[in-house]
């Protein structure tokens, strides 16, 4: 929990202090991003559940989003429910687990889609460059764009 605490922003700390003092309730997180992503959850619910156990603590995590689709700004990703005493200096590190995989993902998903459009205009580019007759110079040693190799 040390390793925590060490990541955690300070306003968390303070909060959980103040919450240990006047007393816990339960709370409810929406987990959103606030531009459009990939949904891929899997290491923030992972540090969550591990988390809870060693606090001894049981969370409700429901998920609104299958791994691997879209989420658009503002859409909850999940949710989670528990004590606050024992969620709210989690919040630091469960961002910094999820929101550098789901912006990845979505890079990932956005450079996939306009590959074929780059690919198949430099393929087009090197069958028009084409050497021996034709051919694309691929076979041969070539590589794209019709240069030697």
């Amino acid at each position: 929990m040390d390793d925590v605490a060490a990541q955690t922003d300070s306003y968390f700390l303070k909060t959980k202090a103040v919450v240990g003092h006047f007393g816990d309730r339960p709370a409810t997180y929406a987990v959103f991003m606030r531009r459009p992503v990939i949904c891929a959850p899997r290491f923030a619910i992972e540090f969550l559940e591990k988390m809870a156990a060693e606090r001894g603590q049981n969370l409700d995590i429901e998920l609104s989003h299958p791994e691997g689709s879209w989420v658009g700004a503002g859409d909850p990703i999940f949710y989670i429910g528990g004590s606050l005493f024992h969620l709210v200096d989690l919040e630091t590190v469960l961002l910094q687990k999820l929101g550098p995989t789901c912006v990845a993902a979505y890079n990932a998903y956005a450079m996939c889609a306009d590959l074929p459009k780059v690919a198949s205009w430099r393929w087009m580019r090197a069958l028009r460059r084409g050497r021996n007759g034709g051919d694309d110079g691929l076979r041969r040693g070539g590589r794209l764009g019709g240069g030697a190799a």
